[in-house]
């Protein structure tokens, strides 16, 4: 059996589970199984092991006070999906009141990928943040 750039298994059964988590039930029906096995190795392809692993790495190095996030001075908006299995709809409101001004945004039927499960609805999230933002 071969392995792929990315340490995983040239038929994809070792990480299986993680892209059935990061895309949501929706998106993975909507393109069914060839369509998901493209996105998943589109993913390996354009992602290097190092730049995933470092990815990860990164994210585990994070200072995780939330008090930090009271020193944002940005205008933000915190996107997620209703069904992302890192950062929910109660974390993503959370983080939201931390910030000064900060406003939360929860889209249906998306998961961890948002932008590509409901790109319509992430867009236009992103554009009403973008219009009010100008307009204060």
């Amino acid at each position: 059996m071969m392995v792929g750039d990315a340490g995983q298994r040239s038929d994809g059964s070792a990480v299986r589970h993680i892209y059935s988590t990061v895309y949501g039930d929706e998106l993975i029906e909507s393109v069914g199984e060839k369509g998901y096995e493209l996105m998943r190795e589109t993913f390996l392809t354009l992602h290097s092991a190092e730049e995933i692993r470092g990815g990860l790495t990164v994210s585990f190095e994070v200072d995780p006070d939330p008090a930090l996030l009271e020193r944002v001075t940005a205008p933000t908006l915190v996107l997620v999906g209703h069904n992302d299995f890192l950062t929910g709809a109660a974390d993503a409101e959370a983080v939201a009141r931390r910030i000064p001004g900060g406003r939360a945004r929860i889209l249906s039927n998306a998961a961890h990928l948002p932008f590509v499960e409901q790109t319509d609805l992430f867009e236009s999230a992103v554009g009403e943040f973008i219009e009010g933002t100008e307009t204060r």
